[in-house]
């Protein structure tokens, strides 16, 4: 059976203008004889006519058929919900007709396409389903606007109907056939337990609902009892809010089932009130976040208010370092808003969202969440219930991983926008809010990074001073707010060096070191750094001056290294010829070959990359390390320290003797045999017993500010 069979087998012989092609196709259609779904598709089978704006619809129409028949709602979806003809069919509207009746139709059902329905005899759904079938006929001020109005309602009928958000008996209960059946008659023994134990915030009575609470009505079942002349004894209670009361009990009397569960959707569609998010199911913490972002984002559009649109969008919702100001916001509307209005907007709508969603207070907000939604927020206000007013922020995060269970990143990502409404504020969080999410969660391996392996020049080491000496001390110091901009400028250039940091993170947040030296332009030393020993020793002394060539500590470092430094006593020159060679005087040959000792001493063995601008190959300061622990162990003895390299790394003595002028210099920062052996012995053992020790770090949660969870108290 090929696939226009397969659609005629499941159209049946409904009309082609259940298609809802356009007029002008269907009436061409209808002059070639063809006037059902079915000899379309018998059709198009045995002929090759190519038919013009057909195709596409026929396409669609296969892709919702399946063994169970056409899914047309799936179809209407694929093409837009668009509708040209007022012929409807679908699974959940099949067993509605003059005989199941299932509920009237009129303005408060269908809204003025209802009012032109019921004029002309089709006041109920079943009937109407039933016409629909078949085609209805013209319908006297049944214009294209309420056509319009008329299908928006089936379909959002039949969505709710086949996702399961209301039942038929809702639809019984929403729009009752009888009149009779319908009492404006409020009584308790129509209600169950469930609903009168909720408070009347629930109720969407706006301002009044204060009122209402001063004068002891605080739950649903407190409104019951009373009558509405009592109600209008209070002051300033008027007529429209007694029957705003009315309306909204009514409500919650058809959306009870027989249980007396609420069926939210049933009782948000009779008040005509926006129910978000649109979905029940939230699987977990992370999809919880989704939804979260996502509809808050959407929030100001669903209010209907403008200004609050650009306040979602400019200020709540994106990452703190991108949030404009509350005049850029009020400036930006047309016409323009004060700062102070701005922010009294603000104010008010994070509070009213607060107290909806952990609080289910919708006295000042016209949307409903879901409780399957809200009850992500109720049980983080259990959970900090017990807390001060103001907490830490690794308080607040470490407590939202355990009671939602995210993802650490998902969870900072989300954090502005969530922390408007716990906090009840839109804030910022100082250096932490201009540091990439990617610091937050750093493996252990890139906190540990010392900050003088990157390019930070002496800012390194005036950090390390202070204590700070790796990565991970940083960033926690940052987010701590111990650490700023404003703290001076080793602080300055070490925070602003963090997104250079971030961009060269891998997807396991480790660091690459390749792209940051790409990213720095900094150059990898010695150019020679082969594996084998004998090779270090031999190159030792052209790797020693290329570091100091590209990097010198001071003007003449190189020439001062190699015409004295790193020379045997028998070969090498005194102070005073290399001052004249140089054209200087003794005093600054003798302070530059102290500085460069000192300085090769700190990138070599300290590995102070920063201090030198480049960086040092692996095996090269592996070598160094090796011989520099075999150097300690000799004790200032020159001749065994070098019989133990030869027997160490089987080099010759005579390769071996070529280096050691070079490593007895940067490791006593003199230059060879200007120290007696004491005095080489006791710096060796002074070397030997300073020892620093690094504690591992902690997984980063903290943030800089104190939160206050003023969206977790209750206002009144």
């Amino acid at each position: 059976m090929n696939r226009f069979s397969y659609i005629a087998a499941h159209g049946n012989q409904l009309e082609i203008e259940h298609l809802q092609l356009d007029q002008k196709t269907t009436d061409h259609l209808k002059a070639l004889g063809i006037y059902t779904i079915a000899e379309l598709s018998n059709f198009l089978e045995h002929t090759n006519f190519d038919l013009i704006g057909i195709q596409e619809p026929m396409d669609t129409l296969l892709e919702a058929t399946s063994e169970r028949g056409i899914d047309w709602f799936s179809y209407w979806e694929k093409r837009n919900f668009i509708f040209h003809h007022l012929f409807l069919t679908c699974d959940e509207l099949a067993n509605f007709d003059s005989e199941h009746t299932v509920c009237k139709i009129d303005k408060r059902s269908f809204g003025n396409a209802g009012v032109m329905l019921a004029r002309c005899g089709i006041d109920t759904l079943g009937t109407l389903a039933e016409k629909l079938r078949t085609g209805l006929p013209n319908i006297a001020g049944l214009g294209a606007t309420k056509k319009e109005e008329l299908f928006h309602r089936l379909v959002e009928i039949v969505r709710d109907l086949r996702s399961g958000r209301i039942s038929q008996h809702d639809l019984e209960n929403l729009f009752p056939i009888q009149e009779e059946e319908r009492t404006d008659t409020i009584s308790l023994r129509q209600f169950k337990e469930p609903a009168l134990s909720l408070e009347i915030g629930i109720l969407h009575l706006g301002a009044k609902t204060q009122k209402l609470r001063t004068e002891g009505y605080i739950t649903v079942e407190d409104l019951i009892l009373t009558n509405p002349e009592n109600l209008l004894s209070i002051p300033s209670m008027g007529k429209s809010t007694v029957k705003k009361i009315q309306e909204s009990l009514l409500a919650l009397r058809v959306s009870q089932d027989s249980i007396g569960t609420i069926n939210w959707d049933v009782y948000c569609k009779t008040l005509n009130i926006p129910l978000l998010p649109e979905t029940k199911t939230i699987e977990d913490g992370n999809t919880f976040l989704n939804l979260a972002v996502n509809l808050i984002k959407n929030l100001g559009e669903t209010l209907g208010d403008h200004s609050l649109q650009k306040i979602i969008h400019d200020r709540i919702c994106p990452q703190i370092q991108d949030r404009k100001t509350l005049e850029s916001v009020g400036t930006s509307l047309t016409p323009p808003i004060t700062r102070e209005r701005i922010r009294q907007k603000e104010e008010k709508l994070l509070t009213s969202l607060a107290s909806a969603l952990i609080h289910d207070d919708y006295s000042t907000l016209r949307v409903h969440f879901r409780p399957e939604f809200s009850d992500f927020w109720k049980r983080a206000a259990d959970y900090f219930l017990s807390y001060e007013e103001e907490i830490t922020f690794k308080s607040l995060v470490e407590g939202l991983l355990e009671i939602w269970g995210p993802e650490k990143l998902k969870l900072l990502e989300s954090l502005p926008s969530i922390t408007a409404i716990i906090t009840g504020e839109v804030t910022t969080f100082g250096e932490a809010s201009k540091l990439a999410p990617e610091l937050f969660t750093l493996p252990n391996s890139t906190r540990k990074i010392p900050l003088r392996h990157l390019q930070l020049g002496r800012s390194a080491r005036a950090l390390g001073e202070q204590g700070i000496e790796t990565l991970g001390d940083l960033i926690t110091k940052v987010l701590n707010g111990e650490a700023k901009r404003t703290s001076g400028v080793n602080f300055r250039k070490a925070i602003d060096h963090l997104d250079i940091v971030a961009n060269c993170l891998g997807p396991d947040k480790t660091f690459s070191w390749e792209r940051y030296k790409r990213t720095t332009n900094v150059i990898s030393l010695p150019t020679k750094d082969d594996a084998l020993p004998s090779d270090f020793f031999c190159a030792l002394t052209e790797n020693i001056s290329e570091i100091l060539l590209i990097s010198p500590p001071a003007a003449r470092s190189r020439e001062v290294f190699e015409l004295r430094t790193c020379r045997p006593l028998e070969t090498r020159l005194t102070l005073e010829s290399v001052a004249g060679k140089l054209q200087t005087y003794q005093p600054v040959i003798s302070r530059t070959e102290t500085e460069t000792l000192a300085y090769l001493s700190e990138i070599i063995l300290g590995e102070d990359f920063s201090l030198a601008a480049l960086m040092l190959k692996p095996n090269f300061l592996s070598m160094w390390h090796r011989v520099h622990n075999i150097y300690k162990k000799a004790e200032g003895d020159d001749e065994a320290f070098k019989s133990s390299l030869a027997i160490a790394f089987e080099v010759a003595p005579s390769i071996i003797d070529k280096a050691i002028p070079t490593l007895i210099a940067i490791f006593t920062g003199y230059a060879h045999g200007r120290l007696t052996r004491h005095e080489t012995k006791l710096r060796a053992q002074e070397e030997q017993t300073h020892e620093s020790a690094q504690q591992d770090e902690q997984e980063l949660t903290q943030f800089p500010t104190r939160v206050k969870l003023r969206g977790f108290r209750r206002l009144h």
